[in-house]
């Protein structure tokens, strides 16, 4: 595969250890990487991902990713959601109880007590959100300048967004 080649001559040459590269046996166009360091990185993509775009916009994909080992924000970002899932999850499950009350003043408790939870869920987000715009300017910057093609990159990304949104559209929910 093209994109293997152009990230292992990269890390090659940078004198970066090669990431370990996963493929998610799902019909959604999917790309993100995860992990807590470099060396315990993971790119993952989708095999329709595979099947549905270009080389050239595979390779951009992969390289925007790898940016985020680089730059370690993938550590950064796997923690935020390390944080901020349990906390959105009792949310959920504090709303859900307070919806099955009968009696109004408890019901007033429990919705006080989630309004707490969803601001401590909302303001762990907004905080994260700069860092979020900002590293994704950079792995755009660093597969750029991998790639040396920008266009393979939006084309990448524009597939994924309407891929994303056919799937939504299928389904009818999010998952």
């Amino acid at each position: 595969m093209e994109a293997v080649k152009v990230l292992r001559c990269y890390c090659k040459k940078q004198g970066y250890g090669f990431p370990q590269l996963a493929i998610l046996p799902v019909t959604a166009l999917i790309a993100f990487t995860y992990g807590n360091s470099p060396g315990t990185a993971r790119i993952v993509v989708s095999q329709s991902l595979l099947e549905q775009l270009e080389v050239d916009e595979i390779t951009a994909i992969y390289a925007s990713h790898l940016a985020h080992i680089r730059c370690w924000d993938m550590a950064v970002m796997s923690l935020v959601l390390l944080l901020t899932i349990p906390i959105s999850k009792l949310y959920q499950q504090i709303s859900a109880w307070g919806n099955s009350i009968s009696l109004s003043w408890l019901r007033n408790i429990v919705s006080i007590i989630g309004s707490f939870v969803y601001a401590v869920w909302f303001t762990l987000n907004a905080t994260t959100f700069p860092l979020s715009r900002l590293r994704i300017y950079y792995s755009d910057r660093f597969a750029y300048n991998i790639t040396r093609n920008p266009n393979g990159l939006i084309r990448g990304i524009l597939k994924i967004a309407i891929g994303i949104a056919n799937d939504v559209k299928k389904q009818r929910h999010t998952s």
